[in-house]
């Protein structure tokens, strides 16, 4: 594993621990998001220009490495012709392109490393940010599920007291109506209490007055 790797893994366990304890958790991923996005721009941007250079690099030491082996043949054909003065300055040139063809090849070697490396903090960044894509995603459906199960307690708890509520209006008027049966029952029973006492009345006084009158018959008898 590269170092750079590494370094991501860490990276990235402490970004989950900020996002779980943060407060708005997609908020904080929108921030961070744009904050990658922006480096991974960047990063694209020196690549690319990593590459133009690296293009150029290599032309060069093309070019000097083809002179290079241009002078070494001029020189064997110059020293066969019996020119060693011309064969010498030849192989003089043909030194100095083998210097920049080395130069230049060390160049590239250390350019193809270069990228190298950027190609895989690019990919190890595209991965972060396709990562907080999904994060955000995770977060704003929790989030929603959240919102909606409490409006779904909400109305339960509406519900609750609305039941709540019909039944005490109904013990009420249950209650009402007992008491009203109660009370009418109470009113009979007085009122036949009442007329049965003044029956009674009217009866022992016509007993009376019969008995009056009887008296009274029985008296002129005599």
């Amino acid at each position: 594993m590269s170092l750079v790797k590494r370094i991501r893994d860490i990276s990235v366990a402490t970004l989950n621990d900020k996002i779980e304890n943060s407060e708005d958790p997609v908020r904080f991923i929108d921030k961070y998001l744009q904050t990658q996005k922006t480096k991974l721009s960047q990063l694209e941007k020196l690549y690319q220009q990593t590459l133009t250079h690296a293009h150029s690099v290599k032309q060069q030491y093309m070019e000097a490495e083809t002179t290079r082996i241009k002078r070494e043949n001029q020189a064997e054909i110059a020293l066969k012709a019996g020119e060693d003065q011309l064969a010498k300055l030849i192989l003089l040139e043909k030194m100095q392109s083998e210097e920049k063809s080395e130069q230049y090849r060390k160049l590239y070697e250390d350019g193809k490393q270069t990228i190298l490396e950027l190609e895989e903090q690019i990919q190890i960044l595209k991965d972060e940010v396709q990562e907080l894509v999904d994060k955000r995603a995770f977060y704003t459906a929790k989030i929603e599920s959240i919102r909606l199960q409490k409006q779904l307690n909400q109305v339960n708890h509406f519900i609750e007291k609305q039941d709540y509520y019909e039944q005490s209006r109904t013990i009420d008027r249950k209650f009402s109506e007992l008491e009203l049966q109660t009370n009418a029952l109470r009113e009979v029973r007085s009122l036949d209490s009442n007329t049965g006492s003044s029956l009674g009345s009217k009866l022992q006084t016509e007993v009376e007055n019969q008995f009056e009158a009887l008296k009274k018959k029985l008296e002129q008898r005599r």
